[in-house]
C-alpha cells in the first residue's frame, strides 16, 4: 500500500487509470484502521492524486482532522505545508489552521533543535512566531549541531533579521572548536554572505570561515564561490591569505570559461578593499572586451559606470574603456534608463564621473578622448547635502574653529576631481592657519592648500580604518594637484576629549602633514599620534598647566559615577539626595557625553561605600545605578562582565578568568539592592595584557553561562592597544593580520 500512496503527479507522469481505481478501493477500506503515522503520509500522497470532492479524500482528511493534535511536530509542519497550497474546500482550510494553530503552540515548548530549525525555515515570514522560535535557539544553541547552527544564521540571514545576541551565541559555538568538519566550503561561502547581508562583523567566524576556504579547491565559475567577491567587497575583509587565493585563481583562469558576472564582482571587489595582484590587473584588460562594454552601454549603463570607475580606483583602467563613460551622450542615456531617479543617485554618479574624467588627465597619460565640460557641475546642478552621521568629522570640525576664525575654514568641500572633503584649509610652513585668500596673493610664500578628510567608518581591520581605493585615489590625486591630504583616521582622534587636548593633538597633525609633505618622514612627527592622556596634566610654552578634565576633579578613592540621569536632576537634587550617606564635597553634571552623567565627590571613602551600598537610587522618577570612578590604571586591566542568560558566581569568574589569562586582583559582582538580582560584574586584573586578551574575545562560556566582556577603559585607548594584546592570544586572532600591511 505505501508504494501506491507514494504515487505524485510529477512533470508528464500520470498514475494509469486502473491503478488509481485500485488505490481508491484501497484506502477507502483501510482509512479507519491505518495507524496515525501511515494515515498522515497516504494523506498527503493522496492529496496530490484525487480532487478535494473525491470520498476517498473527504474520508482521509476527516481522520486525519480528528488525530491531528496527536502528530508529532515534523508530521505536523508537512501536514500545514502541504495544505497551504490545497485551500480550496472547507475541509483543507480547517487542516492547515488547524496544523498553524498546533505549531504555534508547540514552536516555545520544544525541546529538539531539529524542530526549531525546521519551523524556522517555515515560518520565516512569520514576525511573531518567528520571535518565539529565535528564543527557543536561545535556550537550546548549546546542544546544537554545528550544521543546526550554521542553517539558523543562514535562516536569519535569508529572512533579512539581525538579532545581535543570537547571532553572537550562534557564533560563539559554531567556532569555539576550531572550523567544523561537517561544514563544506558551500556553508563557508553562506555564513561570510549571512555576515555581509545581516553586517554581522564576527571576525572569528569570517577568519575561520575563509580560512576554510584558502584550504580548499575553488571553482570561480560555481555561483557560490562568485558570490564570494561580492560578500569580501562589502564586508570590507582585506586579508592577504583569502584575497590571495581568490585572485590567483582568477587570473589563472581561461578568458572563455570567465563570466560576465565573475569580472564584475571581482572588480568591485578589488576597489572596495583596495587589493589587486599585478597579475589580475593585467587580466582585466583583456576580460574587459568591447562587447561587453558595448552591452552593458546598451542595457546596463549604471553598471557599467560602477565598473569603469572601479577600474579606476585600482588603476587597472584601459583608455578605450574610460572613453566609453566620457562620451557626451554617455550621462544622457545613463539618465535615461533609470526611473524615478533620486537627487542621491544623481549626485553618486556625477562624482564617479568627475573621478574618471580626473584619471583620464592625470593618470592615463595617452589619452586622448572626449572629457567632461568644464561647467559639469554647475550644468548638472550638483549641490552637496548636509554630512550625516559623522560625529568625528563634527568635532573634527568644531575644532578647526577653535584654532582660527571661520574664514580660515571651508567645510564639506567638493573638489574638481568630484572628491568630497569635510575641510579645506590654508597652512604656513610651520602648520599655522592662513587665510583662505591669502594662498593667491602676490608676495606670500610658503603656503600650501590642505584638504581634510576624516576616515569615519567601520570595517575589519582589528580597529583601524585602512583607507579605501577611493580615499587612495584622492590622496594620489590632491597631491598631484599640489594639495596636502591629512586623513584623520576616527580611531586616531579622540573626539570624547577635552578641547585643549583635540586642539594640541589637531595641531600636531596639521603640523606632521606639512613636515612629510616638506622634508619627507619624521621620526619625530606622525599624523597619526594619539592624543594624550587625559589624566596627565600637559605643560604649555608659558609653563602653565591645562584645565583638568572632568574626572580630575574628583579623587577617585572618594568619588562616585552615576549615569543617565533624567534632564529634570540638578546639582542640588544630586547633592540633597547623596548627602544622605555624608558630606558631599563637589558635585557636577557632564553636559558633553551622549547620555547627561553626573559626579559626586565624599569628604570620606566611607561615605562613598555607603552610598554605593544603597544602589540603585531613585532619581527624577528612575532607578539610577552608581559606580565608584575607577582609575586610568584600573581602567586599563579592568573588564565589564554581563550575562545573556543566567548569572554567575564571583567564585566561577575568578577561576575561568584566572587559569586561563592571568591573576585577578578583585571580582565585584553588582546586585539591586531591592529585588538582590545580580545585574552585572567587573574584574581587574594584575597585568593590562591579561585584560586585553579577556576581552579579545566578547563572549564567554563559563560552565555553560554565556557572559560577554567588554573593556573597561576609554575606547581610544582600547582601539591602541588592541592589535598588540591580540598578538599573544593566538587561538582568537587571524592568521592573516601579520600580512595586512604587506597587502595594502
Amino acid at each position: 500500500m505505501e508504494e501506491w500512496c507514494t504515487y505524485k503527479k510529477q512533470g508528464d507522469f500520470r498514475v494509469p487509470n486502473d491503478k488509481l481505481t485500485s488505490l481508491r478501493r484501497i484506502l477507502l477500506n483501510n482509512a479507519p484502521h491505518m495507524s496515525l503515522n501511515y494515515l498522515a503520509k497516504a494523506t498527503l500522497a493522496a492529496v496530490n492524486l484525487f480532487p478535494a470532492n473525491e470520498l476517498v479524500i473527504e474520508k482521509l482528511e476527516t481522520h486525519l482532522l480528528s488525530q491531528l493534535s496527536e502528530l508529532p511536530t515534523l508530521k505536523l509542519l508537512q501536514v500545514y505545508r502541504t495544505y497551504a497550497d490545497f485551500t480550496e474546500s472547507d475541509m483543507r482550510r480547517q487542516l492547515y489552521e488547524e496544523s498553524y494553530k498546533l505549531l504555534s503552540e508547540r514552536a516555545g515548548k520544544t525541546e529538539l533543535p531539529s524542530e526549531v530549525v525546521s519551523l524556522m525555515y517555515a515560518f520565516a515570514n512569520d514576525a511573531e512566531l518567528f520571535k518565539i522560535l529565535e528564543n527557543r535557539v536561545f535556550a537550546l544553541a548549546e546542544i546544537m549541531t554545528e550544521k543546526q547552527l550554521y542553517r539558523v544564521i543562514y535562516i536569519l540571514a535569508k529572512s533579512g533579521r539581525r538579532h545581535t545576541e543570537l547571532l553572537e551565541i550562534l557564533a560563539f559555538y559554531l567556532t569555539s572548536k576550531g572550523w567544523p568538519p561537517s561544514l563544506e566550503t558551500r556553508h563557508a561561502v553562506n555564513l561570510i554572505y549571512a555576515c555581509c547581508v545581516l553586517s554581522f562583523t564576527d571576525q572569528k567566524l569570517i577568519h575561520r570561515a575563509t580560512s576554510h576556504i584558502v584550504k580548499c579547491n575553488l571553482d570561480l565559475n560555481d555561483k557560490h564561490v562568485t558570490s564570494l567577491f561580492k560578500s569580501l567587497g562589502i564586508l570590507r575583509w582585506n586579508r592577504k591569505p583569502i584575497l590571495d587565493k581568490m585572485y590567483e585563481t582568477f587570473a589563472k583562469l581561461k578568458k572563455d570559461d570567465v563570466q560576465d558576472k565573475l569580472v564584475e564582482n571581482a572588480i568591485r571587489t578589488a576597489a572596495n578593499v583596495n587589493y589587486l595582484p599585478e597579475r589580475a590587473r593585467k587580466m582585466f584588460f583583456s576580460l574587459v572586451t568591447p562587447s561587453m562594454v558595448a552591452e552593458m552601454t546598451q542595457n546596463r549603463p549604471s553598471e557599467l559606470l560602477d565598473i569603469v570607475w572601479s577600474l579606476v580606483t585600482v588603476r587597472a583602467a584601459s583608455s578605450k574603456v574610460v572613453e566609453s563613460v566620457l562620451k557626451p551622450d554617455f550621462f544622457e542615456q545613463l539618465t535615461a534608463k533609470a526611473k524615478g531617479l533620486e537627487q542621491s543617485q544623481k549626485l553618486a554618479w556625477c562624482l564617479k564621473l568627475m573621478n574618471i574624467n580626473a584619471a583620464a588627465e592625470l593618470q592615463l597619460l595617452l589619452y586622448n578622448g572626449p572629457r567632461l565640460p568644464e561647467d559639469f557641475t554647475e550644468q548638472q546642478g550638483i549641490q552637496l547635502p548636509a554630512p550625516k552621521n559623522r560625529p568625528t568629522a563634527e568635532i573634527v570640525l568644531k575644532t578647526l574653529s577653535s584654532i582660527a576664525p571661520k574664514d580660515y575654514v571651508r567645510s564639506n568641500v567638493l573638489t574638481k576631481d568630484g572628491f568630497i572633503l569635510d575641510a579645506e584649509i590654508v597652512v604656513n610652513e610651520v602648520g599655522k592657519l592662513q587665510h583662505l585668500d591669502s594662498i593667491n596673493s602676490p608676495g606670500e610664500k610658503e603656503l600650501y592648500r590642505m584638504a581634510v578628510k576624516v576616515l569615519e567608518f567601520s570595517d575589519l581591520t582589528l580597529g583601524h580604518s585602512i583607507p579605501t581605493s577611493l580615499h587612495t585615489m584622492a590622496k594620489i590625486f590632491l597631491e598631484l594637484r599640489g594639495c596636502i591630504v591629512l586623513m584623520i583616521h576616527h580611531t586616531d582622534f579622540d573626539a570624547g576629549a577635552n578641547l585643549v587636548n583635540r586642539v594640541l593633538a589637531l595641531e600636531k597633525m596639521i603640523k606632521a602633514a606639512v613636515t612629510y609633505w616638506r622634508e619627507g618622514p619624521s621620526d619625530d612627527l606622525e599624523s597619526g599620534d594619539m592624543i594624550a592622556e587625559e589624566n596627565e596634566l600637559e605643560k604649555t610654552k608659558n609653563g602653565d598647566e591645562t584645565p583638568r578634565t572632568k574626572t580630575n576633579r574628583i579623587d577617585q578613592r572618594l568619588g562616585i559615577f552615576v549615569p543617565d540621569i533624567s534632564k529634570d536632576t540638578t546639582v542640588d537634587i544630586l547633592k540633597q539626595h547623596f548627602g544622605q550617606w555624608g558630606e558631599v564635597t563637589d558635585c557636577f553634571i557632564d553636559l558633553k557625553s551622549a547620555k547627561r552623567s553626573a559626579f559626586v565627590s565624599y569628604s570620606t571613602e566611607n561615605s562613598a561605600t555607603q552610598a554605593l551600598a544603597h544602589n540603585p537610587h531613585n532619581l527624577g522618577g528612575q532607578d539610577v545605578t552608581t559606580y565608584r570612578i575607577l582609575s586610568e590604571a584600573d581602567k586599563r586591566r579592568g573588564i565589564g562582565i554581563t550575562w545573556l542568560k543566567e548569572p554567575v558566581e564571583e567564585w566561577q569568574l575568578k577561576i575561568y578568568f584566572e587559569s586561563r589569562f592571568g591573576v585577578i586582583e578583585s571580582v565585584k559582582i553588582i546586585t539591586h539592592e531591592k529585588t538582590g538580582e545580580k545585574l552585572r560584574a567587573y574584574i581587574v586584573f594584575k597585568k593590562q595584557k591579561a585584560a586585553d586578551q579577556a576581552c579579545w574575545r566578547r563572549l564567554h562560556s563559563i560552565d555553560g553561562k554565556i557572559v560577554k566582556c567588554r573593556s573597561m577603559k576609554t575606547a581610544k585607548l582600547q582601539n591602541k592597544q588592541r592589535e598588540e594584546a591580540s598578538s599573544d592570544h593566538e587561538s582568537d586572532r587571524p592568521s592573516e593580520v601579520q600580512d595586512q600591511a604587506q597587502s595594502i
